[in-house]
């Protein structure tokens, strides 16, 4: 077995986690992801109230929407579970393969429906892709078709 360098995973593991829990990071993931997002009219990120955001604490928007799993409920809301379905792996292509900036967590609580727009919220992890990366898989991926 080779050598495990404990130090090290636990100062890794640290370091995320001391960046998972405070809340100026997820505020400042927030704005970063609906940056991304501004011109795309079906995704929809809370606004951050900066001013009331601390280390230990975010206010942001209540989004009184649907968890995206409740499908009944989205059916008699008029919703097409099918065009929803599209939109968020069109979203989700988009994060990764152009923007190389994903959220991290897409279960159905992190996932509401409101007005028409699929909400993302809980921004505690986020993935990064550098552009060198994304650009290899965007070429693997071309090389498909």
């Amino acid at each position: 077995l080779p050598m495990v360098d404990l130090p090290k995973i636990l100062q890794q593991l640290q370091t995320t986690l001391l960046n998972e829990i405070d809340f100026r990071n997820e505020a400042k993931y927030m704005d970063e992801f609906a940056q991304y997002n501004q011109d795309i009219p079906c995704v929809g990120v809370p606004k951050v109230y900066p001013e009331f955001t601390t280390p230990h604490l975010i206010v942001e928007e209540y989004i009184p929407g649907v968890r995206i799993n409740q499908y009944a409920v989205l059916q008699e809301a008029g919703y097409d579970l099918a065009d929803i379905g599209q939109k968020l792996m069109l979203s989700f292509i988009k994060q990764v393969f152009k923007d190389g900036f994903f959220h991290g967590d897409p279960h159905p609580g992190n996932l509401f429906i409101y007005e028409g727009k699929i909400y993302f919220i809980d921004f505690g992890i986020m993935g990064e892709l550098e552009t060198g990366f994304r650009m290899s898989l965007n070429d693997m991926l071309s090389s498909f078709t």
